[in-house]
């Protein structure tokens, strides 16, 4: 009787036991941070799991009976709910060294990966969904073995010691590795948006960027469609200037500035060496004369040129004066201007993000900026192309649709195409690890 009531009153006094000391289970109460931490981390892994779930039904109802509308709208909503915890979820694990990197690495990993790196899978991204649901069953997989639940419980994290010493060195990661980040970021998001604008002719791959050359023929005559970049490999502008046929026809992009409309637009050149590459130069030293008995080395050359003068490539510039711009376009140019490195950097870009709200504005730029300069380019093409068998068009990249249709509408064919790399991801990480 006297041991079994000593017994009673040890067991009633376990609960009672203050914030910090051993529980029942063996583990000790953990600080509300810390706990705060484990529930935003058991979140972000079932928000991955839903996700999973979502793209899963969503992908088969479309595929058996197409697109449920409330079901697409929900996956789009946790999906981008999920990339945003995607980018903050490293500086989680960066700033909590407690929680299991091996169970979060891949769930973030897959995400990043979806964004940037669709382009370079061998298969239908619609097995993607697959994927992920292999991947989140795999976070959970690993989280038991590791801990013996399917969630993480504050009290079963392990405890690391010299947590003002790690939290100095995650923050100066965060500070270094946190712009680089956003960087890389924005610089992918806008490659890919103007993939998308420019319908391929800009190609982001693995390696780097690649643009579209198109050969176009038509009773005899070759036009070739060059996409070009501000900026990008040394050796790519070379080629170009150095493989344009002689005594063909080159109509060249550049806006005259007679008015001084824009006389306060940077150089791109800044901007080029802060990664080893060079601006796109302009076509004057193209009427230099190819080096006797030089080989053709472009393909709009696949025959000798009959017409033309000399022995070097006739430039015409076939685009317009900013006098024709409206206010508009002129006050968008301005705060593009901005983000080349001026002191106003970070109000043209408040200016721009503000611009897109309404897309009204951006309208009528792309209206002058793409749609009214093509057409000025292919009005002096059909005044000049008579007269040569051979046409050049070096043009930016966002051109190019325009500039496709409007030559496919007057009867040319396209012959060939090829893709030519225009920067390349291993010159920019040799310069700016100084191996450049």
């Amino acid at each position: 009787m006297r041991q079994s009531s000593k017994t009673a009153v040890v067991d009633l006094a376990t609960p009672t036991e203050p914030l910090g000391a051993t529980t029942a289970s063996g583990h000790s109460r953990r600080s509300v941070v810390l706990r705060l931490t484990a529930w935003l981390a058991n979140l972000y892994l079932i928000a991955f799991a839903g996700d999973a779930l979502l793209s899963c039904a969503d992908d088969a109802l479309r595929a058996l009976a197409g697109e449920h509308p409330a079901l697409h709208m929900a996956r789009t909503f946790v999906g981008l709910a999920l990339l945003l915890a995607s980018m903050l979820m490293p500086l989680l694990l960066l700033f909590v060294p407690h929680l299991p990197k091996l169970v979060f690495l891949p769930p973030i990993a897959f995400t990043l990966f979806f964004l940037f790196g669709t382009r370079f899978v061998p298969f239908s991204i619609a097995w993607l969904s697959v994927v992920q649901a292999l991947v989140a069953a795999g976070s959970f997989l690993i989280l038991r073995a590791r801990t013996g639940a399917w969630l993480l419980a504050p009290a079963r994290l392990p405890r690391k010691r010299y947590l003002v010493a790690r939290t100095m060195l995650a923050t100066m990661v965060t500070v270094v590795a946190l712009p680089l980040m956003a960087s890389a970021v924005v610089v992918l998001g806008l490659v890919a948006a103007l993939e998308r604008e420019t319908a391929g002719w800009l190609d982001l791959t693995a390696s780097g960027i690649d643009v579209r050359e198109s050969v176009l023929t038509k009773d005899g005559r070759t036009v070739v469609l060059t996409a070009m970049m501000h900026y990008g490999e040394e050796d790519f502008y070379r080629t170009l200037l150095d493989g344009l046929p002689a005594r063909s026809l080159v109509l060249a992009e550049g806006i005259t500035d007679r008015g001084k409309r824009l006389s306060a637009f940077p150089s791109a050149l800044k901007i080029a060496k802060m990664f080893g590459l060079t601006q796109q130069p302009g076509l004057g030293g193209a009427t230099r004369p190819r080096a006797a008995g030089a080989a053709p080395s472009h393909p709009g050359e696949s025959r000798p040129p009959t017409t033309g003068s000399g022995t070097h490539p006739d430039v015409v510039r076939a685009d317009i004066d900013a006098a024709e711009f409206s206010d508009t376009t002129i006050a968008v140019l301005h705060d593009l201007a901005g983000l080349y490195g001026g002191d106003a950097m970070t109000e043209s870009l408040r200016r721009l993000v503000a611009r897109t709200r309404t897309g009204d504005d951006l309208a009528v730029f792309k209206r002058e900026v793409i749609d009214m300069r093509n057409a000025n380019l292919l009005a002096t093409f059909d005044d000049r192309a008579e007269a040569y068998t051979t046409i050049m068009i070096p043009w930016g990249a966002l051109h190019m649709p325009g500039l496709e249709a409007g030559l496919l509408e007057r009867g040319y064919r396209v012959d060939t195409q090829r893709q030519r790399a225009v920067v390349r991801f291993g010159t920019i990480a040799g310069w700016l690890t100084g191996r450049g």
